[in-house]
């Protein structure tokens, strides 16, 4: 988990710098900002680059490898197969009833009840994902959709952070910064923007619940629709 999260780093990071790189066209005040960030995203490669030195990716990949091998062992034992489809339903339910809670107390003026649902939707995911042999309903084409909702969340999260990066470096004052109460209000309007395309198809979720992971395609396009929030 140590290694996800400096790749993870690496990631946010270099989703901010784009992000001040596009704004810097019109604030070229955000120059040093931009600097500062750059040479964050050295470290934290720098960081990644010896961890994948000494641990490899193959420490990373053989987990997921042996999760896939496992599944599908228990699948071909017949005599499991209720029993093993009772923990699953159990299991989906349970993390997808965590994801349903968080949304039904998402606050749009704040982010951090977003940030909360995405987290627990990730987790879903990464379950529907692993248990995939086993999900008759979990076709690649609803597996795929996954992330895509997910990242919708995510883009919030992103913008969220990265002002929260820029009053740092302001407060700590090291380069005068003209316009930041100009530069602090685009990026409110574009954290606005990316909540509001989330909310207009926040629902999406209901079209990922356990027993349309569990049903025959068939049976799921059969299924009622999802329940309003």
């Amino acid at each position: 988990q140590k290694r996800l999260r400096v790749f993870a780093r690496l990631r946010d990071t270099h989703v901010q710098l784009l992000a001040i790189e596009e704004l810097e066209r019109d604030f070229p005040q955000l120059t040093p900002f931009r600097k500062h960030l750059a040479k964050r995203e050295q470290r934290v490669t720098k960081r990644v680059a010896r961890k994948l030195k000494r641990t490899g990716l193959r420490s990373v990949a053989k987990p997921v490898a042996l999760i896939g091998e496992e599944l599908r062992g228990l699948r071909a034992d017949r005599d499991q197969e209720q029993k093993e489809r009772a923990l699953v339903v159990a299991a989906l339910e349970a993390s997808f009833e965590s994801v349903a809670v968080r949304f039904r107390a998402i606050d749009p003026l704040d982010p951090t009840t977003i940030h909360r649902t995405r987290v627990a939707f990730k987790e879903f995911r990464y379950m529907a994902e692993a248990l995939q042999p086993m999900l008759p309903g979990a076709t690649d084409r609803v597996i795929g959709r996954m992330p895509d909702y997910q990242a919708s969340m995510g883009e919030i999260q992103d913008a969220t952070v990265l002002r929260a990066n820029l009053e740092k470096y302001l407060a700590k004052g090291e380069e005068p910064m003209p316009d930041a109460a100009r530069i602090r209000a685009e990026l409110e309007r574009r954290k606005a923007a990316l909540i509001q395309a989330f909310l207009n198809q926040a629902d999406e979720l209901f079209s990922f619940p356990p027993w349309k992971l569990l049903a025959s395609a068939t049976r799921a396009r059969a299924g009622t629709k999802h329940p309003p929030r």
